[in-house]
């Protein structure tokens, strides 16, 4: 969750404004520029009873790096993180991890904008497609894909956030995931009680439920119209209950770009057609509201 309420282990959100003791809780003075711009700020507790927090900091830092040196522009870079120096009242310390703000916030708030259209979206799913095709490049998987997990930047792109859950798809687990995931969008190999073993199929898995559960209701509830074929078909061949069966990142960005609804923008061109449409009802409604007035004129 990425919604500004500060539960335990989650983000505190999209700070809206610059953090005025960024400084006094820092353990080395960050960069001067990092203090007066917009960041997103993500804090966890490391120190609790049980836990070691230098070595608890670093597993959750370790996570966040191996996607950062990746250096791909659809995957969220780090820009710093610390540790903080004091402890809480609750006996409490945390970890804050920095990262850019994004003013257009994620999927899930972005697709309820006005304005939005569908070539829009299915850019965003690319751009989210091509960040999934970077991990996987590396053998890594993101265990929790979901669209808060998705910012929009300025251009329009979706960013893929939300990297602590991330697991080595050669074997290495990191950590456990089941903490971390919403249940709506885990893979069936996931909700397994003991060793559940993610691959890069678990996220094809979850893309597939958000299609089926977030993009299909945006074409209905907001423009209105059918789902396209074409996210209907890749909704089914990702939600197979066999991971085998599912089709790899670089498969349905094929797909989708080799779709000729997608190609010619003809998801686009409907909203246009039916507000021609609408205006041609409403042309034909006035004529005939002033032919009535004219007949009761002469009448």
């Amino acid at each position: 969750m990425w919604n500004g309420i500060p539960f335990s282990q989650e983000p505190i959100g999209r700070a809206e404004c610059v953090i005025p003791d960024f400084l006094s809780v820092c353990s080395k003075t960050p960069p001067v520029d990092t203090v007066h711009i917009p960041v997103l700020i993500k804090k966890f507790i490391i120190l609790s009873e049980g836990v070691d927090s230098r070595k608890y900091y670093m597993k959750i830092l370790q996570r966040y790096l191996l996607a950062d040196k990746l250096h791909c522009p659809y995957l969220i870079p780090l820009l710093t993180s610390f540790r903080e120096l004091h402890i809480t009242q609750f006996n409490k310390q945390f970890g804050v991890f920095v990262m850019p703000f994004y003013e257009k916030g994620d999927l899930s708030m972005w697709i309820t904008s006005p304005n939005i259209k569908p070539s829009d979206l299915f850019h965003v799913l690319i751009c989210v497609l091509k960040g999934l095709e970077a991990l996987i490049s590396k053998g890594l998987v993101h265990c929790d894909i979901k669209p808060q997990n998705i910012l929009i930047d300025d251009a329009g792109n979706g960013i893929l956030c939300d990297f602590e859950g991330i697991v080595d798809n050669m074997g290495k687990n990191l950590r456990k995931t089941m903490d971390l995931v919403c249940f709506l969008y885990v893979a069936p190999e996931l909700k397994v009680t003991e060793n559940p073993h993610p691959t890069h199929k678990s996220d094809m898995y979850s893309f597939g439920a958000m299609l089926k559960i977030d993009i299909k209701e945006y074409f209905w509830k907001y423009l209105h119209r059918p789902y396209p074929q074409i996210l209907h078909d890749i909704e089914v061949k990702c939600c197979d209950d066999n991971p085998a069966n599912r089709p790899d990142a670089h498969d349905v960005l094929e797909w989708i770009c080799s779709d000729i609804g997608f190609r010619e923008k003809r998801y686009d061109k409907f909203d246009d057609e039916s507000s021609d449409k609408k205006e041609d009802k409403c042309d034909e409604v006035s004529a005939e509201t002033e032919e009535e007035k004219m007949e009761e004129d002469e009448l």
